[in-house]
């Protein structure tokens, strides 16, 4: 973070305006980063599970 800012800003950021910047990112982008992997976990288990059912209907037996 401090390398990108004497880069990119041409001034390097202090440890502590480094944490606070990181901070106000958590603050602001967090909630949409949490909810994008619990979306992605939905899939994810949603696909298990249908794979999982798959599996249970290949184990069916005929019945006569």
């Amino acid at each position: 973070m401090r390398d990108w800012s004497r880069d990119a800003l041409d001034e390097p950021m202090t440890h502590l305006q480094a944490e606070m910047l990181l901070d106000l990112i958590g603050e602001r982008l967090g909630a949409a980063f949490y909810n994008r992997a619990l979306y992605d976990a939905q899939a994810l288990l949603t696909a298990r599970l249908e794979a999982l059912s798959e599996t249970v209907l290949e184990l069916e037996r005929p019945v006569r």
